[in-house]
């Protein structure tokens, strides 16, 4: 799918003439709109690369073929690849579950062997520690995504 993307934006003094605007891709878009973040810091910026990740990711997982239904009893149990988890994730942002729907998701994950321990205080321990390092870690990397975008 193309888009429109404007080369000066808007918020920067940007018209909608045909010699500001350019026809891309999601993925261009998305890159498009990541260095505007690295050069402005603009954080709608950011949001709008999100998006258009988002997007690009449904539109490859659209064009590749179905898995086989023969083949989803062998990967059961199996732990799914980082790509695979973050294809994941970026494909459900922002979407509500209902209490009932979570309620259907909890009954069927009973008896899977990837989150067996998870309600143990050690895991829980564990997982706090990890995510407390992750955020640290996530905002020294925005920290320094706004000073690249500073220079």
């Amino acid at each position: 799918m193309k888009e429109w993307h404007h080369l000066l934006p808007p918020e920067l003094g940007g018209t909608d003439s045909d010699d500001n605007l350019v026809l891309l891709d999601s993925k261009a878009h998305a890159d498009a709109h990541m260095d505007l973040f690295r050069r402005y810091g603009n954080g709608n910026d950011l949001a709008e690369y999100r998006r258009l990740m988002a997007l690009h990711e449904a539109e490859q997982r659209a064009v590749s073929p179905p898995p086989s239904p023969s083949t989803g009893h062998k990967l059961k149990g199996i732990p799914k690849k980082p790509e695979h988890r973050k294809a994941i994730s970026l494909a459900k942002r922002g979407q509500y579950v209902s209490d009932e729907h979570r309620a259907k998701i909890s009954a069927s994950m009973k008896g899977n062997k990837n989150s067996q321990g998870h309600s143990s205080d050690e895991y829980k321990e564990k997982h706090s520690k990890r995510m407390k390092e992750a955020w640290v870690d996530r905002k020294a990397r925005m920290e320094a995504l706004w000073d690249e975008a500073e220079e």
